[in-house]
């Protein structure tokens, strides 16, 4: 569906604005424009995901361009998302160069993020304090982190302690709803613990919605709308629940 569809949906659902996914290039030239300039200033455009690779010579152009000629805080958050089958620590460093150079085209009023998943690959809480360097790394360009929850869940990931140690850098939460209360697993679980957390530690940035839509729901704005509105109702109902549980019992850090 194109994103002038989108648009009328959104205003439908009384929603922000579009977190788009541009990781591959060719989404992004159905959904929204063949040009990225003309994407990058669409202003129904939140936030924009993207590989390291999209962010070299040639793919830096179309910011360098709306930097120099409308300013970079016209443009929408950038978000670097995680490189596939690489190393965690590798990915981190290949993130960081491409938002450096990034940053290097746009100055410092461009918004940046590097994505992160609810993994714990030690297998350990040793993933909090790789969380805990992760943000201060970020902390020192200037970046923001961007959490995604749409990717495959790690149930071990200990969503409340990890939300404390990211929430200081956290720009944005995307997470997918699932069609029913009842259903989502494990990652409908980590997402509601997450958002309880966010709401608990004053989190002030973007949260982003994927719901779980048929082929209809798709191309019928008025089913976007409805069905996209009744999700984000279904996600703040599961936040409160997950919020009033941990306060009856404090010690529990996991659902039964």
């Amino acid at each position: 569906m194109r994103l002038d569809r989108y648009d009328a949906a959104l205003d439908e659902a009384d929603f922000d604005g579009i977190d788009l996914d541009a990781t591959n290039e060719l989404r992004r030239m159905f959904v929204a424009s063949r040009s990225m300039s003309k994407t990058l200033a669409n202003r129904s455009i939140c936030a924009i995901w993207l590989r390291p690779l999209q962010l070299e010579t040639t793919g830096l152009q179309p910011f360098r361009d709306i930097a120099r000629t409308s300013g970079a805080e016209r443009l929408p958050l950038v978000v670097v998302d995680v490189p596939a089958a690489v190393e965690s620590d590798d990915a981190l460093a290949i993130q960081l160069a491409a938002a450096v150079r990034l940053r290097a085209v746009t100055g410092p009023d461009a918004r940046i993020a590097l994505a992160i998943h609810a993994d714990n690959r030690e297998g350990s809480r040793d993933h909090l304090d790789r969380l805990t360097m992760v943000r201060h790394q970020v902390g020192e360009w200037d970046f923001q982190l961007a959490l995604d929850l749409t990717t495959r869940t790690d149930g071990t990931w200990e969503a409340e302690a990890a939300m404390m140690r990211i929430l200081p850098r956290l720009g944005i939460i995307r997470l997918t709803v699932p069609r029913t209360l009842l259903s989502g697993g494990i990652r409908w679980r980590i997402a509601s613990r997450v958002v309880a957390a966010a709401a608990d530690g004053g989190y002030r940035g973007m949260l982003s919605v994927a719901p779980e839509l048929s082929l209809w729901e798709k191309i019928s704005v008025n089913a976007l709308a409805d069905r996209s509105a009744m999700f984000a109702t279904n996600l703040e109902r599961r936040a409160v629940r997950v919020r009033g549980d941990r306060l009856r019992h404090p010690g529990r850090r996991t659902f039964r």
